[in-house]
């Protein structure tokens, strides 16, 4: 195996399943960053290639059952309405965020990247085999916004009632339903 993971840069395209300014924390108690995003099938071959190069390299390439960042836990190739493949990427550690001109962003100007953005990503391609398992994974380590898709959830007018409730219960639960 190579000493250093091969790195990658997605072109742009547009991302669901947006945890990028906050980890989730659903399936790993220590969360992940994370995010798909679509890439055109010019791009989506490319970054196959690199991917198959580093399983490759890795000397796993004879694995028929190695997990892919762009399938389904059963094989299946994620493609959105136009055929676009998704490519799965993650992270344990904080990326670091880039405007459209490629200026970094200071962390706490970091703005809330909601589903619909345009987005570059950058890292690196893990590839790996531990208990049984095996697979490529990509790491992100950079973010490019070239669009921002923001909430637009601007609430309700007050109207005519007795229920108030407890105003700040709840809201992580609310803005997790928005991103999606």
């Amino acid at each position: 195996m190579a000493n250093s993971k091969p790195k990658f840069q997605t072109d742009l395209g547009y991302v669901r399943y947006v945890y990028l300014n906050r980890k989730d924390t659903e399936f790993k108690e220590d969360g992940e960053y994370k995010v798909q995003i679509n890439q055109d099938k010019k791009a989506a071959e490319a970054l196959k290639t690199k991917v198959h190069e580093a399983i490759k390299d890795a000397g796993m390439d004879g694995n028929k059952k190695i997990q892919l960042p762009w399938q389904t836990g059963a094989g299946e190739d994620i493609v959105d309405d136009e055929g676009k493949l998704f490519f799965k990427c993650r992270s344990a550690y904080d990326p670091k965020f880039y405007n459209k001109d490629g200026n970094p962003i200071v962390p706490s100007k970091v703005p809330a990247i909601w589903a619909g953005s345009v987005l570059r990503i950058g890292g690196m391609i893990n590839v790996y085999k531990n208990s049984g398992n095996a697979g490529a994974s990509l790491l992100i380590n950079k973010v490019q916004i070239s669009t921002l898709v923001e909430s637009a959830d601007n609430g309700f007018d007050a109207v005519d009632g007795e229920f108030i409730g407890d105003l700040d219960e709840g809201m992580d639960q609310i803005e997790d339903a928005a991103r999606f």
